[in-house]
């Protein structure tokens, strides 16, 4: 499923299977059983490169994983 940022409700919903997510990817309405994935990025010379062949996979949001630029 592709999973999409609704602004108006400030989440992430998945219309597949309902689930919603807050800004942060952790599951606000289930049947998601986890936080949504992140994926590794780089900038670089102010080029953003995000590698989605490296799926990570996450419970919930930890403050490490946030990304600063």
């Amino acid at each position: 499923c592709t999973v999409s940022w609704e602004p108006d409700q400030n989440r992430f919903f998945c219309p597949c299977h309902a689930s919603s997510f807050d800004i942060n990817g952790d599951v606000e309405n289930p049947p998601a059983p986890r936080a949504l994935d992140t994926f590794p990025v780089q900038i670089v010379d102010g080029q953003v490169t995000v590698d989605t062949s490296q799926i990570q996979t996450r419970d919930t949001f930890q403050p490490e994983q946030l990304a600063y630029a």
